[in-house]
């Protein structure tokens, strides 16, 4: 059985949300080069990996999974305009993670927007039509007991 519902026709919120994820893809996609060209100029690449001990390390891993992150971001956005369960599931996922993550920034000054913006992310998935659009609403309508 296809994943792909796009029951109706797609709600404008989908459209701008799919629109976000793309932007936000392409800024991870940006930071992960920029972090790895630093790295190799400052560092120079082997000694990212060999002499300058953990650090090194760990802005290397930092860059490339920042990296993989935009890219999944492409996958997550195509999955979101084209309608699919699993994107608005993952999408329901990372933004309840973003959400606790903004919650624990607040604690060094940041994080305020993130919570507002993952807020209204959240709700706006957990709303009916969307819920329908992405074929969510009778899924949840066939697990209520009678």
């Amino acid at each position: 059985m296809p994943t792909e519902i796009g029951i109706g026709p797609r709600p404008t919120g989908v459209g701008i949300l799919t629109t976000l994820v793309i932007i936000g893809g392409i800024v991870d996609l940006g930071l992960g080069v920029l972090s790895l060209v630093l790295a190799a100029v400052s560092l120079s690449w082997l000694g990212v990996l060999a002499g300058h001990g953990p650090t090194g390390l760990m802005l290397s891993l930092a860059a490339f999974g920042t990296i993989i992150a935009g890219i999944l971001s492409f996958v997550l956005a195509f999955g979101l305009w084209k309608g699919r369960q699993w994107a608005w599931t993952w999408t329901l996922i990372f933004s309840i993670i973003g959400l606790v993550t903004s919650i624990l920034a607040i604690g060094v000054g940041i994080g305020i927007i993130g919570i507002v913006v993952y807020l209204i992310i959240i709700y706006y998935l957990t709303r009916a039509r969307v819920k329908t659009y992405f074929g969510k609403a009778a899924a949840a309508r066939r697990s209520e007991p009678d």
